[in-house]
């Protein structure tokens, strides 16, 4: 969705967009999971070594004549895992902005951030600065709508729900309220239930905004980073018609 309208200023409805989430699952998936999947294999040979190369006789002194190869192995899983670290604010962006496999998302990724890791830095450091910023503001609404409310409505009621629901010192603190006494109606205890799930509902769309904010910085990073490395105007992106994981046009298409 974000793609879509930073290219084209063109909002996808919510419809459009999960149709496209599904059909096109298994390359999200893989490329997040192709990274770790790999740190695991190589993390199982470092494991395989040890248990067969160290522990029989003989064999432990050419383990430790070719332990440069582990040493290798060790490396590239280290390369590994700091650069997923690093790229994996990219693969899912990669996947919708050029519709490639998850493995092609992951060699853009990598390849982006070693060509130009200050511009990725600058990048996050400035995404990281508007997630705060922006939770700052969520959170002061968020916080002072559901106390303003309670303390609203809890000044004209005569039973003690308002205050066995709670109030919240930060949207995602521990809501603060009292346990319900013997003394309490069930009508009350029950209430007070519901309105403390009502407060959770405001808590998931808060971190709901945060996943949000997440997907669409991620993508204006990406096209940024695409652009840095590849000169890629941000506005071009894939669009149906053309051929997959490229920006080339496919045949019948209109230009």
């Amino acid at each position: 969705m974000e793609a879509c309208q930073h290219a084209a200023n063109e909002r996808l409805t919510m419809r459009d967009a999960m149709n496209h989430s599904i059909e096109y699952w298994p390359r999200f998936l893989v490329a997040l999971a192709m990274p770790m999947l790999l740190a695991v294999v190589m993390y199982g040979i470092l494991l395989l070594i040890g248990f067969a190369g160290m522990n029989i006789p003989g064999l432990n002194i050419l383990t430790g004549l070719l332990y440069g190869l582990a040493l290798l192995v060790g490396f590239l899983l280290v390369l590994l895992l700091l650069g997923y670290s690093a790229c994996s604010t990219l693969l899912i962006p990669a996947v919708a902005v050029e519709n490639c496999e998850g493995a092609d998302s992951m060699q853009r990724a990598w390849a982006y951030v070693l060509n130009r890791p200050l511009h990725m830095l600058v990048y996050l450091v400035t995404a990281l600065v508007g997630l705060a910023l922006g939770f700052l503001v969520v959170n002061v609404f968020a916080t002072m709508t559901i106390n303003l409310t309670s303390s609203s409505i809890g000044a004209a009621t005569f039973n003690d729900a308002i205050i066995e629901a709670g109030r919240m010192t930060s949207v995602f603190a521990p809501i603060e309220g009292r346990a319900s006494g013997e003394s309490s109606m069930w009508t009350t205890t029950w209430t007070a239930g519901l309105i403390s799930t009502w407060m959770m509902l405001v808590q998931y769309m808060v971190a709901g905004w945060i996943f949000s904010y997440v997907m669409a910085a991620s993508t204006r990073v990406y096209l940024l980073m695409r652009q840095a490395c590849d000169g890629q105007d941000e506005r071009l992106i894939w669009w149906p018609g053309m051929v997959e994981g490229t920006l080339s046009d496919g045949p019948g298409r209109d230009a």
